[in-house]
């Protein structure tokens, strides 16, 4: 089983991340994409585009999903940081699925965490004093307020996977930021492991590995192309 991760841009001509969007559907079933927009929600026949599914929906994650293979039985977007800068929010999107042909239960779950704090968790990682800011607080209450999303789906559905997709805004290619994310987390998923030693694998944004996938089954990330619909390389998440 495999999905798609990409983080978009903003600032892409909506002809490119259409046509950026079109390759990766042909290559997954399931895609999940941060930095999107109602411009960038591309509904096809083939191919449901989920985003703030709701009128008090907010955030800028999408799910995807071919109509044939996958059927969405519900949708939600959980508040997990109300102090972000510039007076925006962090949301969660989670999806829950079951496959057509067999009936296999799959829940996907996607966030876009705060940026501007590798420093400040770096020091909380190896527990080195650090006075947060705001935007440091929000990304360890929306850390936290995603293990809470996923700890409540795991209650709610004890028989599906779970997959969480994210830009957590830190480097993982460092091992104690990795440990420091896997303890906020829990123990409900695991950090995918890389295809390849850390060392070797590309940058998702420029040489960080800031895109990256957890799942409640053994699962590994391999690199996916660089396109020029976004500044972040998309990844694939397998288990």
């Amino acid at each position: 089983m495999r999905l798609i991760h990409a983080s978009g841009r903003y600032d892409r001509k909506v002809r490119i991340r259409r046509k950026t969007a079109k390759a990766q559907r042909g290559r997954s079933s399931l895609i999940s994409r941060t930095e999107s927009t109602t411009a960038t929600v591309f509904r096809t026949r083939a191919f449901a585009a989920l985003r703030r599914p709701g009128k008090a929906a907010r955030g800028d994650c999408t799910i995807e999903h071919r109509r044939k293979r996958w059927k969405r039985l519900s949708a939600r977007v959980v508040l997990v940081s109300k102090s972000y800068r510039l007076g925006r929010r962090c949301w969660v999107l989670v999806a829950r699925m079951r496959r057509r042909s067999d009936g296999y239960p799959l829940t996907v779950i996607t966030a876009h965490l705060p940026a501007s704090v590798e420093g400040q968790v770096a020091r909380l990682a190896r527990r080195m004093p650090v006075t947060l800011d705001k935007q440091g607080a929000a990304w360890v209450e929306a850390a936290r307020g995603l293990r809470r999303v996923i700890e409540e789906e795991r209650r709610r559905r004890p028989n599906a996977v779970l997959v969480v997709t994210a830009d957590w805004n830190i480097n993982l290619r460092s091992k104690v930021q990795r440990d420091y994310l896997q303890s906020l987390l829990g123990d409900t998923v695991t950090l995918a492991k890389p295809d390849r030693p850390w060392a070797d694998f590309p940058g998702t944004h420029g040489r960080r590995v800031i895109d990256w996938g957890a799942c409640s089954e053994p699962s590994v990330v391999r690199p996916e192309p660089r396109t020029a619909a976004s500044d972040h390389r998309p990844i694939r998440v397998v288990w």
